[in-house]
């Protein structure tokens, strides 16, 4: 399950880009992370020592173009932090993706990017199934969708319960881009 909220038994961000790195896909991360950031050039992992042990902290940072520098992830904002974690864990799922509310705490540009996590880690014949309420995540979904073959690979589970009845429709990706475009139909 991919959580991009922050908690004490995550992958610490160093070793899930080192991961990003080995498996090949830190071209996907970076497209993704240069749609939002300003001035970006890419992501490094760097150290910081604390004055009172000799420990080193391996910590990741956005590097900016020119002569800007550099910030630690965790303090570029919670939806940017939110949106590289997510990102990683998406492009390194093996299979299958399990996410609760991916739209949770980001912007609507962030938004966007994490619908293009989710289609890039679907094309690489992975399986990823979301909870969400949000009709800004399913357009950018929609809108993500850009190569042939991409809806067929979408559905939308509309999931009810009615007198401890649990009851679902599935809408398949096309009718979901025609239900959206055509009837303007919230899908939440």
């Amino acid at each position: 399950m991919i959580d991009h909220r922050e908690h004490r038994d995550q992958i610490p961000l160093y070793e899930l880009y080192t991961k990003v790195i080995e498996s090949g896909d830190r071209d996907a991360i970076n497209k993704l992370i240069e749609n939002v950031v300003p001035n970006y050039s890419n992501i490094e992992i760097l150290t910081e020592r604390t004055t009172s042990s000799s420990n080193v902290t391996p910590i990741v940072h956005i590097v900016f173009k020119g002569t800007r520098g550099s910030i630690p992830v965790s303090l570029a904002g919670d939806g940017i932090h939110a949106l590289i974690r997510m990102a990683m864990e998406i492009q390194l799922s093996d299979g299958l993706a399990l996410i609760e509310e991916p739209e949770a705490h980001q912007h609507p540009a962030t938004i966007r990017q994490v619908a293009k996590a989710i289609y890039a880690s679907v094309r690489k014949n992975n399986q990823v199934v979301l909870t969400t309420h949000s009709i800004e995540l399913i357009d950018a979904l929609l809108d993500a969708a850009t190569e042939p073959g991409d809806l067929d690979k979408m559905s939308v589970f509309w999931v009810t319960l009615n007198d401890g009845e649990l009851k679902s429709v599935r809408i398949p990706g096309e009718d979901v881009a025609f239900e959206r475009e055509n009837l303007g139909k919230d899908l939440r």
